[in-house]
């Protein structure tokens, strides 16, 4: 998948692809005056929205993970399949991808992009192509409106 939705969403190394909640933040390291350059350290868990567990594995220094409140371990977990979601989930979903995508200050038409995302979604899109349509076209309606010039 390409686009907005999957670059700030699902493939994105700090929201969770099960729920599309901000699960990483950006660290902060006063020791290097600000924010880490390295990409693989530059983030780390929202305390409120992941927890650190121990599950079963053979190994037992494997057995400690990050969890989402979702219940996911991983940020590229998902326990549902984007053929299967009522409508009720979908609309969760959009909600939360609504709310993560303002999170990380990208800007979209609200409106927009929840109109857009429910048509598509109820003309037969899987959720991933409702969502990534309805998020699109609200970051184009945005982008549209910032560049108009009133005279």
């Amino acid at each position: 998948m390409q686009g907005p939705y999957a670059d700030h969403l699902v493939d994105a190394s700090d929201v969770c692809s099960n729920c599309l909640r901000l699960v990483r933040l950006e660290r902060v390291d006063p020791a290097r005056g600000g924010l880490t350059a390295d990409l693989d350290s530059h983030l780390e868990r929202h305390p409120r929205r992941t927890s650190v567990e121990f599950g079963p594995h053979e190994i037992p220094s494997r057995s400690k993970g990050v969890f989402c409140s979702c219940g996911v371990e991983g940020v590229h977990e998902r326990l549902w399949n984007p053929d299967d979601v009522g409508e009720g989930r979908f609309r969760e979903l959009l909600k939360r991808a609504i709310a993560t995508l303002e999170e990380k200050d990208v800007t979209l038409r609200r409106k927009r992009a929840i109109g857009h995302a429910l048509q598509a979604y109820r003309h037969g899109d899987d959720v991933d192509e409702a969502l990534a349509a309805g998020i699109e076209a609200g970051i184009v309606a945005a982008i549209g409106a910032s560049s108009e010039v009133t005279v």
